[in-house]
């Protein structure tokens, strides 16, 4: 007997004493709902602006962050910083146009003591032959023959 339903023991019945559930009581599943559209709220224009001069500022640090690590002098990043950020502020008000600006492009701009420097590293490397794949060909051989060539390695 299990919370009163069924018989007290199933011997002489005939049955294996297992309760099944009416099904009478079950109610049928509700009326389907007609489905809501979700509501796109619209962006405030204060948010788009917030956002916008964010995506600026994020612009600008990236471009003082390569122009630094060409180690360009401190006096023309500023310059070059500064006159990038007039430049976005007046001809890009929209998100879309500081989406597709390209940081290289900007870098070409800079001034004439930095195109230098990058001459002589150019001229280094290409001297040099620091840009060689001797050393690829020689890591794709030894990884083809199935091993490395450290000894240590065996035990």
């Amino acid at each position: 007997m299990y919370n009163g339903i069924g018989i007290r023991t199933p011997r002489g019945t005939g049955t294996s004493g297992y309760v099944q559930a009416s099904l009478v009581s079950i109610k049928p599943p509700p009326a389907e709902a007609p489905i809501k559209k979700k509501v796109i709220p619209k962006i405030s224009k204060q948010l788009e602006e917030y956002k916008r001069k964010r995506k600026t500022e994020l612009i600008l640090i990236k471009l003082r962050q390569k122009l630094e690590r060409k180690k360009t002098p401190p006096d023309e990043i500023e310059e070059a910083v500064k006159a990038f950020r007039q430049k976005i502020e007046n001809t890009a008000p929209k998100t879309e146009e500081i989406n597709s600006i390209d940081l290289n492009n900007v870098i070409k701009k800079v001034p004439a003591s930095e195109k230098a420097e990058n001459e002589k590293t150019k001229k280094i490397i290409s001297s040099e032959n620091i840009g060689s794949n001797d050393n690829d060909e020689h890591f794709r051989n030894s990884m083809m023959d199935g091993g490395t060539d450290d000894e240590d390695d065996e035990r």
